[in-house]
């Protein structure tokens, strides 16, 4: 249950950042970069 609970947030929390910083499917790997930034600076 713990497990079911924790990937339903998961999965729109991902989609609320990747909206928020406007991600596109095509930067993946510069997103892991900027996504790690991100969270350092704020």
């Amino acid at each position: 249950m713990d497990r079911s609970s924790k990937r339903r947030q998961v999965k729109p929390l991902a989609a609320s950042l990747l909206e928020a910083l406007d991600y596109d499917s095509s930067d993946d790997s510069d997103f892991k970069v900027g996504d790690a930034s991100g969270l350092s600076d704020s």
